[in-house]
């Protein structure tokens, strides 16, 4: 709806009357010739006649004339511009699924607007540039069609390409399509079993992890420059070696394709040699209150520490017994005396002289001597 207001200041009572772009007498005071129901008086007075146009269509575009009756006559404009939204945006694409790496055209067309509209494109969250064409119709009307190349790859495989019609009269008016690209497999090869190393008489285990758009159809295992060990067992896209030895060492490769083409992965086997067997030493058990059972099962080891405090308490122990020997020896030492006869010079011979000497016992000097 258009509403269009003719205003008159200081009117002295001169008539208003409203014109198409036709000159036709839309409205004469409140009267309104023109056999269209669709404008309507809205108000009517001396200083103002309002009326409203319903239901605008292209034709109703151009400029209307408010005239007021004096002398000379003064007229005043008003253009009406009528905008025509485009329809729902038509996108369309070369091909419905791409291979990776090709080239493809996407095509958005907006028919019937006024003025003609222009169409944007985006990819994801990222903006894209078209070729942009208008046709003016006979009508009066425009239509406009962008293209769109656009050169896919394999992260491009499901993402949302949309064109947006940007135009006065709508918003939000869009059209939106998802990209559907095939591409080659990805091959990755992943141990299973074992987790560290490879060592002699151990089994490997390996897995080959594939993905593509079709599914690859065949995957298969080979050994570079070399055949397979001949016991090595092949499931699918998983590969089994028992009791590996040094002469197993080369390339593996797993292999897969589909429509689009062929990838692989390799895996170089080392085999490293098995772990040495060393003997359990056994740990000396100085406390016979200790629990046997405590470390049963887990490896020994010498403790130096009770070895040296061991040694310790011998050497104490011989120390001690020398010092109570030496003791001993010199609490039990050798005594005896020497009795000299003071007077066997005068004695008539020598049994006299002992006797004489015995009985000057208490006058001898004693002698001492020690050993140790």
């Amino acid at each position: 709806m258009a509403t269009i207001s003719c205003r008159v200041k200081n009117n002295d009572d001169s008539v208003i009357q409203l014109l198409n772009p036709n000159r036709q007498t839309i409205y004469f005071r409140d009267v309104r010739p023109l056999k269209d129901s669709r404008f309507q008086l809205v108000n009517f007075s001396d200083n103002e006649l309002r009326v409203s146009l319903s239901n605008v269509s292209l034709s109703d575009e151009g400029r209307y004339v408010c005239q007021l009756y004096t002398d000379p006559p003064q007229e005043a404009y008003a253009d009406i511009t009528v905008l025509v939204p485009p329809g729902s945006p038509i996108m369309d694409s070369q091909e419905d699924v791409v291979s990776e790496g090709n080239e493809t055209e996407l095509t958005c067309t907006a028919m019937g607007s006024k003025p003609a509209a222009s169409i944007r494109w985006m990819k994801g969250e990222q903006e894209l540039t078209g070729k942009m064409t208008v046709d003016e119709t006979y009508d009066g009307m425009f239509t406009v069609t962008s293209r769109l190349r656009l050169t896919v790859s394999k992260e491009d495989d499901g993402a949302p390409v949309s064109c947006i019609i940007d135009h006065p009269a709508v918003k939000d008016l869009q059209a939106q399509r998802y990209l559907e690209v095939l591409y080659q497999p990805e091959v990755k090869i992943v141990q299973a079993f074992p987790e560290g190393l490879t060592r002699e008489g151990e089994n490997l285990e390996l897995t080959c992890i594939v993905n593509g758009k079709p599914q690859p159809h065949q995957i298969s295992w080979l050994r570079v420059d070399d055949d397979v060990p001949s016991h090595t067992v092949i499931t699918g896209s998983d590969l089994f070696i028992e009791n590996l030895n040094k002469s197993y060492n080369g390339t593996y490769r797993c292999v897969a394709s589909n429509a689009v083409g062929e990838a692989y992965d390799d895996y170089i086997l080392f085999v490293y040699d098995a772990p040495t067997t060393i003997p359990t030493p056994t740990t000396l058990n100085l406390d016979n209150t200790q629990d046997s059972r405590a470390g049963e099962g887990a490896p020994q080891k010498i403790d130096h520490a009770v070895i040296g405090g061991v040694v310790a308490v011998v050497m104490f122990a011989i120390l001690c017994a020398l010092i109570v020997l030496g003791r001993y020896f010199a609490r039990h030492k050798g005594t005896y005396f020497t009795h000299e006869a003071k007077g066997a010079d005068d004695a008539a011979d020598a049994d006299t002289a002992i006797i004489n000497a015995e009985g000057g016992h208490n006058n001898t000097e004693e002698k001492k001597e020690y050993y140790i």
